[in-house]
């Protein structure tokens, strides 16, 4: 497939938007960017190496975000830790983590 004009700006645009998303924040909020956008080139590839690799890399730059956000002042609690499980709640749209209720 010929690539389009709309191609040729997503070859150029995909690559340069993290980079100017990491200016000024701290190294854990830039690595977790920066995997996100090794994950963002490796999809402009059509190959299933090419999927794999961004797959890899996303599933890398979600768990650096995860490390991220637990380093911030009030470290995130409410990702991870509810007193009441969600198989309790009535509903799955209520299946979350209020602050009210992380610890």
């Amino acid at each position: 497939m010929a690539a389009t004009g709309h191609d040729r700006r997503r070859w150029l645009t995909k690559p340069l938007l993290m980079p100017v998303l990491m200016v000024g924040r701290d190294r854990l909020t830039q690595r977790a960017l920066a995997l996100g956008a090794v994950g963002d080139v490796a999809l402009l590839g059509s190959s299933e190496t090419a999927f794999t690799a961004g797959l890899v890399s996303f599933l890398a730059g979600h768990i650096a975000w995860i490390i991220a956000l637990r380093q911030r002042p009030g470290g995130g609690g409410a990702l991870f830790l509810c007193r009441m499980p969600c198989w309790r709640w009535r509903s799955s749209a209520a299946c979350t983590c209020p602050p009210t209720r992380a610890w």
